[in-house]
């Protein structure tokens, strides 16, 4: 049953999905290769900022503690993976479509990454590759429920109603189904962060 409804979801939806991947990953590439060939001190400057916030940032700061200085794989999974599905997916790109902002906060998300992974890295960027495409993943499936949300206030006709409101509780009502498959590709994408980093550190 939640299988054959998520699979009829993902159907319904596969151009959004589409075109989701097309601009988060395309944000995400145009920015890294500007960044490298023509705005290198931009990546040093932000830099400059994650390193104060993981000092400064409960989440952050958690998440660097259980990988840098207790180096426990399994909590630094689990931190990884929750604030990356509730911060990350639900309460910074799913419900803010209802403001008509999931497209927007995921695409500066993207480009925020190509300013912190520039190309020009190297080996750097190709050891955090495999982990941006899972977790960038993560990111582009919860971008079209919260443009459902959106769409569902602009027209609500698509979901076979006239009433916003009617719109809205339907799509709602599809939100865990999708939070479901974000949820397995946000693990593996923790997974593979965290078998990168404590490999890196041998």
């Amino acid at each position: 049953m939640v299988v054959s409804r998520l699979v009829g979801l993902v159907r319904r939806d596969l151009d959004k999905l589409i075109a989701c991947n097309v601009a988060f990953f395309g944000t995400f590439v145009a920015v890294s290769l500007y960044v490298s060939f023509f705005a290198p001190e931009l990546h040093s400057y932000v830099m400059e900022i994650m390193a104060q916030a993981m000092r400064t940032d409960p989440l952050l700061s958690a998440a660097a503690r259980a990988y840098f200085i207790k180096k426990n794989p399994l909590e630094a999974l689990v931190i990884t993976f929750l604030v990356n599905f509730f911060v990350g997916s639900l309460v910074t790109i799913i419900l803010p479509g209802i403001a008509l902002l999931s497209v927007p906060v995921a695409l500066l998300r993207a480009a925020l990454w190509g300013v912190l992974f520039p190309v020009g890295m190297g080996d750097r960027f190709c050891l955090a590759l495999p982990t941006l495409v899972a977790e960038g993943e993560g990111y582009v499936l919860s971008m079209v429920p919260g443009l459902n949300l959106s769409l569902a206030l602009l027209n609500p006709k698509s979901y076979g109603t006239s009433s916003r409101r009617e719109a809205l509780a339907t799509v709602m009502r599809e939100i865990p189904f999708y939070a479901l498959l974000i949820a397995i590709v946000l693990i593996a994408a923790a997974a593979i962060e965290v078998s990168t980093v404590f490999l890196s550190m041998k």
